[in-house]
């Protein structure tokens, strides 16, 4: 297995240091607090059904219990499922294990293919781009998630007790390709999304037209978007398997290649595994010795994303 890290030149740092700001308080890097669970709040409704009927969108909040604070830097759990199953229960103990440090924790269901979705006018630059009402039920359920994760985030920032200028969004998968896309491709499109300062990717990528994503293209997802140039995006921690059968490991490549080209700050850590996902997960494989990668994930957004009051 090996770890990549970008060495952050002088535009990169530009872009980090316009992110960090003092705080008053920040997460522990342990898990030192009890959490309480708020199952199935209803966060927005998405149409489904192809059209004229709306389902309510559910999400589980997990709050942690910190004496005297009351203000929350902000995780989204994105489940994977390949765009046509899962729920917000397969990231449950990822939420509750980011809650037990610290963070306010948002676990969301977006709409997957089963529901016929029909993604809002807000993301019609993307339905367009993928062929709208034409494109196949899991394209569409794709961006149906990306416009779906984007109200949760509209209704989580109006909450008292969540800090928007600290908000990390979590995928695994399909949630991370979400979260990718949410995080770093709105502008692409024209689409002003909500306040966003890290994502972490787990074997996700972004699903483009430049001949690394042939395996999307032929189970149907369709072109959407290559790798964006990054800008004033925040900073990113991608997991990957090189042979990963799923999700190409090129496509963590191209982000990798073109955040090196403008000096975007980032974290890779790759394990040499035919893999969906990391073999022995994220809390089983180590990143460091004594280090599982989701703690270094925690560790990471406590070194470079904690203390966040603003975005560039």
């Amino acid at each position: 297995m090996t770890t990549t890290r970008s060495r952050i030149r002088l535009a990169a740092m530009v872009v980090v240091l316009a992110l960090l700001a003092t705080a008053c308080w920040k997460p522990s890097v342990d898990p030192i607090y009890s959490v309480t669970v708020i199952s199935d709040v209803v966060y927005g409704q998405g149409e489904v059904d192809g059209g004229g009927t709306f389902d309510d969108l559910l999400l589980d909040l997990y709050v942690p219990d910190v004496e005297g604070q009351d203000r929350f830097p902000l995780v989204v759990t994105i489940h994977g499922g390949g765009f046509n199953g899962g729920s917000k229960a397969k990231t449950a103990f990822v939420a509750n294990q980011f809650a037990q440090r610290g963070y306010i924790v948002a676990s969301i269901n977006y709409r997957l293919s089963g529901d016929d979705p029909v993604p809002s006018s807000r993301v019609q630059a993307i339905y367009d781009a993928i062929g709208g009402a034409g494109a196949t039920a899991q394209t569409r359920a794709a961006v149906a998630a990306m416009d779906d994760t984007m109200t949760a985030l509209d209704f989580l920032h109006a909450r008292p007790d969540v800090e928007p200028w600290q908000t990390v969004l979590w995928g695994n998968s399909a949630g991370a390709i979400t979260a990718l896309y949410v995080g770093y491709a709105m502008d692409d499109f024209g689409i002003e999304r909500p306040l966003v300062s890290a994502v972490i990717s787990n074997s996700g990528g972004f699903i483009g037209d430049n001949g690394s994503a042939d395996t999307f293209i032929e189970e149907g997802y369709g072109v959407i978007s290559e790798a964006p140039y990054f800008y004033s995006e925040g900073p990113i921690f991608m997991t990957h398997a090189t042979g990963d059968p799923v999700v190409p490991y090129q496509l963590s490549q191209d982000i990798v290649d073109r955040a090196e080209a403008v000096g975007h700050p980032y974290e890779r850590f790759s394990v040499d595994a035919v893999s969906h996902g990391l073999p022995d997960g994220l809390f089983q494989t180590e990143f460091s010795p004594g280090v599982s990668v989701f703690q270094a994930q925690v560790n990471w957004l406590d070194s470079i994303l904690v203390g966040v009051t603003e975005t560039p």
